[in-house]
């Protein structure tokens, strides 16, 4: 009976100390959170309010990390949805949706969020998301791509959202 667990990275594809670190983390605090929280307590929810305060200090410690994806909360009259963990999310929208609000979330402090609207990868020059984004729904996909950036310019992998309506 082994009590425990165990992540491994695997170096052979590693060329530096900071690659090795962006593996590393979030990862091992995922993994601390598997071995010390009771099962009945864990909740996605609390987790990722306190992952944003933890890769606040890995930065200010230098420690390079993987920036978790941009999380989308989608709003249509009588319907909410939420997606955080996938990279590429696409919804169906009921017909009567005449518009739609989305709102970008990071869990890291202080980042930027850049957005577009016409499907390609976000870059510095991209408009800053500062608000709930509003857009009217007709028959052609909504298609919004975000990325977070932190203050050294380093960016999360972008995070695609298509809305389409029945």
């Amino acid at each position: 009976k082994i009590i425990g667990a165990q992540a491994n990275v695997w170096t052979e594809y590693i060329p530096d100390a900071s690659h090795l670190w962006y593996m590393a983390y979030p990862r091992a605090l995922a993994l601390a959170e598997l071995c010390w929280t009771p099962r009945r307590q864990m909740r996605w929810g609390e987790f990722t309010r306190r992952l944003g305060p933890a890769l606040a200090r890995l930065e200010t410690r230098g420690v390079t990390f993987r920036i978790p994806e941009i999380r989308y909360e989608v709003r249509t009259p009588g319907t909410e949805l939420a997606f955080s963990r996938a990279a590429i999310v696409r919804a169906t929208l009921p017909p009567h949706a005449s518009h739609v609000t989305v709102a970008l979330q990071t869990v890291v402090p202080g980042a930027t969020i850049h957005y577009t609207v016409d499907g390609s990868e976000p870059t510095s020059s991209s408009p800053t998301y500062k608000r709930a984004l509003r857009f009217a729904m007709n028959a052609n996909p909504l298609s919004i791509v975000a990325v977070a950036v932190l203050n050294d310019n380093r960016s999360s992998p972008p995070s695609f959202l298509t809305l389409t309506r029945r």
